[in-house]
């Protein structure tokens, strides 16, 4: 959003626009820092993580594509560029001129349309691409990344298809999303009864927070605060206000329900740990309240001490062993494997996994030996041998060690290969194998019979704990993929020895926690026989 203060152009009015609207759906606090910057504050702002950039290239590659495939359908006449026309108001102009002639492709159409409530607010829109249909109408057309069809595309798309009616005097009957395909491109048809579709209740919502009083709001946790340009304005705020919101495994839900029972503070929360009986939640079970009050109290212990606190789950105290508790952890023996994977979702059409990356525990001569083994795969081709050499490493180390047992941590492993399993019907039955009877994901373990004072129960955050030092490059998979796309683009290939080294200290990580678990485990039992 802006407010131009150029009385020759646009007057001065308030410009929104269909980003601002879909912003607005998702946090109600970005609209009001986002008008507050208008007013004149000022905040520090970021562009994201460093695959964030990556999608952001990606996403231009794509859209860029797309338009060369238009112009070798409609010919070079046939397809008007508006993104070189200079100013905001050529770009309005030229878009306008294109549409009064009827070129049948409109890139990056520049729309200006005043508020069909408040004239004096004017929503500015940059369509991706507006294509004429077979009747000379008009149709909106963005390209996106994902195959998914997102609801804030559609609502995106119905504020461009709102200001076309404006200025066609007929309103597209569909909007349409460009997803990258195998082939070429894949146009997911949106047809304007969808539920999405309908954006006036919203806009006018929009109009009525930024130029009525300033609605109070607060840096609430959002599923997208990561691509926020205010995210280190709000991450602050919410840690100088002892946020609730810190707590590991706190929901937004929750976090309403304990501010309306006046508990409003990572503090005050830690305060109820311990209590006989914790006072009521409306909407939260005791027990649930008494879960969050314990977190909470160990992340407060842990800022006291400057190390991470944990104490054993109260409900391993009192109820028998499962097969994903403390309990359950074996001693590491040699034979021991450990497994980590880097993967993308934004790689080269086939390629979703590009490092698998194993360390084996053997012992020879009486000493005992870890080597790390990785499985590359640069290439889709690359993906099916890369894969096809790590599971027949692991028949051959089962072989020799009957008895072997594969850890890793969280879900992300066990996912990839049976993913990769079910495309490969000649190694489906050994990868069943690998996943039924060896395969120890240690995340569960941890949720089920630790609590643990860190805001998050990530390998990387329990690493305190284990005495790990990382070596300097890659720090998390977010990076990983960065550096890797970076890799696809210039060929460096120190940059594979970068995350390669990133994936070998993950495994070692997981390895540490394995033994750690073990002698945790052997703590509880000797702490279980003195009860």
């Amino acid at each position: 959003m802006q407010r131009p203060d150029d009385p020759a152009g646009l007057g001065g009015r308030l410009v929104v626009s269909a980003s601002d609207l879909v912003w607005f759906k998702k946090c109600r606090h970005r609209t009001a820092l986002d008008r507050s910057v208008m007013e004149g504050a000022q905040y520090p702002t970021t562009d994201g993580d460093a695959f964030s950039q990556v999608l952001k290239r990606q996403g231009i590659e794509h859209e860029l594509a797309y338009l060369e495939h238009l112009r070798t359908l409609h010919g070079p006449d046939g397809v008007a560029d508006c993104s070189t026309a200079g100013t905001l108001d050529d770009q309005v102009a030229a878009t306008t001129a294109a549409i009064a002639a009827g070129v049948p492709v409109i890139y990056q159409a520049a729309l200006m349309t005043p508020d069909p409530v408040t004239p004096d607010v004017l929503w500015r829109g940059h369509a991706d691409f507006i294509i004429a249909n077979d009747h000379g109408v008009y149709e909106p057309y963005d390209t996106k990344l994902g195959r998914t069809v997102q609801s804030s595309w559609v609502q995106q798309l119905a504020v461009y298809a709102n200001q076309l009616a404006l200025l066609q005097g007929r309103k597209p009957s569909a909007v349409y999303v460009v997803s990258p395909s195998d082939t070429g491109f894949h146009v997911t048809t949106v047809e304007a009864a969808h539920p999405d579709a309908d954006v006036t209740d919203l806009e006018q919502a929009l109009v009525a927070s930024l130029v009525g009083p300033q609605p109070a709001t607060q840096p609430d946790k959002v599923q997208h605060c990561t691509q926020c340009k205010w995210k280190l304005v709000c991450d602050d705020a919410r840690r100088t206000a002892r946020d609730l919101s810190l707590v590991h495994g706190m929901r937004a839900a929750q976090v309403t329900q304990l501010r309306a029972a006046d508990v409003g503070t990572i503090d005050d929360l830690a305060a109820l740990h311990g209590q006989p009986a914790p006072p009521p939640v409306a909407g939260i079970g005791v027990n649930v309240v008494s879960r969050l009050a314990h977190q909470a109290a160990l992340q407060v212990r842990s800022e006291q001490t400057g190390r991470i606190e944990w104490e054993f789950s109260p409900d391993l105290l009192t109820t028998t062993a499962t097969t994903t508790d403390l309990r359950s952890v074996h001693a590491p023996v040699p034979g021991d494997l450990y497994f980590d994977i880097e993967g993308t979702n934004r790689g080269p059409a086939g390629l979703a996994y590009y490092l698998f990356g194993v360390a084996g525990v053997s012992k020879r001569f009486g000493r005992t030996r870890v080597r790390f083994t990785p499985f590359w795969a640069t290439t889709a081709s690359a993906q099916l041998p890369a894969f096809t050499d790590l599971v027949g490493f692991i028949t051959s180390w089962r072989q020799r060690y009957p008895h072997a047992r594969i850890y890793h941590y969280n879900h992300y492993e066990r996912t990839a290969l049976l993913a990769l399993g079910q495309r490969t019907p000649a190694l489906a039955e050994a990868v069943a194998d690998i996943c039924d009877n060896a395969l120890v994901d240690l995340y569960p373990i941890v949720r089920s019979s630790l609590v643990v004072g860190a805001e998050s129960y990530g390998l990387k955050a329990l690493e305190p704990l284990l005495g790990i030092t990382r070596r300097a490059g890659v720090t998390d998979a977010v990076s990983s993929m960065a550096e890797f796309d970076q890799y696809l683009q210039t060929g460096d290939t120190t940059i594979l020895n970068r995350i390669e080294r990133y994936n070998h200290d993950d495994v070692i990580a997981t390895r540490l926690l394995h033994q750690w678990l073990w002698d945790r485990n052997v703590e509880l039992e000797r702490l279980q026989s003195h009860r």
